[in-house]
């Protein structure tokens, strides 16, 4: 004798493969289902079921995982031996259905619809899609992340024992310590709010020491939109609640003076457009850092000999080019110190106030046996 049936179709998945899932069956319009257990629900084992018209246009109209199909279907009666014994009680492969009760919501969609992946996700599956950098003892302001755990909880639906079981993995690992004290105080079914007086007592900061160094980090070297981005990171970490200018001021007023005298403050309004201003900068050749540079000496370096020594010729002419390149241009003939010179700086002062006079000894060996003749007596002009 056939029988009038409903069965849940569902597309399940494990890693990249995506397979149908027969999760339940009744008697149609009764309201208790038989769910099937996991291992029995691959449509592959129901082959009998499977070869159903019905059946097979619902597989075929179920394309991605997540998808499902409530299908009425009528088994055969030697399709009906598989899923009913003599007693009229669902079984598969000799193994007893378990009965359950789907009550109806005031919706228009049946609660025995499976649940949105969203809420039938795993921790695991969870902590993937959690946008939030994990806490450790050098946090200074936990007060700060526990706000930002308790936003990304929301958004999850996160809230009782899950939630701690989340927060334990969101710790760095040495962090466990902690937690397993606190396990043992607290419990696993304690408040969240008793967790998080917890970390912020133990490992809060009530010092001065972090403000004053967020709000006194200034520029040294690098990139000018780095620093800006860490001063920026530092100062919401230490209060989400500052307003956009305070923290725009508190950045400008860390970067060099020559920078700051260069932005209109009326024109920059933002960090956004603070970035930009700072990109050109960067893109711009740097002429402030006053210290001497040691090019020519390098091309000494590059011509010198095994032995380290440079010929008499070479040291003449890049001594007189280097001259006539500093003077070109400048209104007063100015000379270039043959000592400098020889180190690799390029001063322009009278020999006889030479740093380098009668300092040989404090001069790196490797600068030293550099011997360099002063133009006025070098090889080329004693042949002359």
């Amino acid at each position: 004798m056939s029988l009038k049936c409903q069965v849940l179709l569902v597309a399940d998945g494990a890693d990249k493969t995506t397979y149908i899932s027969v999760r339940r069956i009744r008697v149609l319009d009764e309201e208790n289902w038989y769910a099937f257990p996991e291992e029995l629900q691959k449509i592959t084992l129901h082959k009998s079921l499977a070869e159903l018209p019905s059946v097979k246009s619902a597989v075929t109209s179920i394309r991605t995982r997540g998808q499902y199909r409530n299908v009425n279907v009528t088994l055969p009666a030697e399709v009906v031996k598989l899923y009913r014994d003599e007693d009229d009680n669902f079984i598969f492969n000799n193994f007893f259905l378990s009965e359950t009760r789907i009550v109806a919501s005031s919706s228009t969609e049946s609660s025995s619809e499976p649940k949105s992946p969203s809420k039938d996700e795993s921790l695991k599956e969870i902590l993937k899609h959690f946008l939030l950098e994990k806490f450790s003892p050098k946090n200074k302001n936990p007060a700060s992340w526990c706000d930002l755990f308790e936003k990304e909880c929301s958004r999850f639906s996160v809230s009782g024992s899950k939630q701690i079981e989340i927060f334990k993995s969101c710790l760095e690992s040495s962090m466990s310590d902690w937690f397993s004290i606190n396990q043992r105080k607290l419990g696993i079914t304690a408040e969240w709010k008793s967790w998080r007086a917890d970390l912020v007592s133990t490992f809060g900061d009530t010092s001065w020491k972090p403000i004053r160094y967020a709000f006194n980090f200034k520029y040294l070297n690098g990139s000018y939109v780095d620093y800006s981005v860490r001063k920026e990171k530092m100062l919401l970490d230490l209060d989400r609640n500052l307003s956009d200018l305070v923290i725009l001021d508190l950045i400008v007023v860390g970067l060099p003076n020559h920078i700051q005298n260069s932005l209109n403050r009326n024109s920059v309004t933002s960090v956004k457009i603070l970035h930009s201003k700072l990109k050109k900068f960067e893109s711009e050749d740097k002429i402030f850092d006053v210290k001497p540079k040691s090019s020519n000496f390098s091309n000494f370096l590059s011509k010198s000999g095994s032995d380290g020594n440079i010929s008499s010729n070479s040291r003449s002419r890049n001594f007189n080019k280097s001259s006539e390149k500093m003077t070109s241009g400048s209104k007063t003939e100015r000379k270039l110190c043959p000592n400098c010179f020889k180190k690799g700086f390029n001063r322009f002062h009278s020999e006889s106030n030479c740093w380098f006079k009668d300092k040989e000894s404090s001069i790196p060996k490797s600068i030293n046996n550099l011997e360099l003749e002063s133009p006025a007596t070098s090889d080329d002009d004693q042949k002359n």
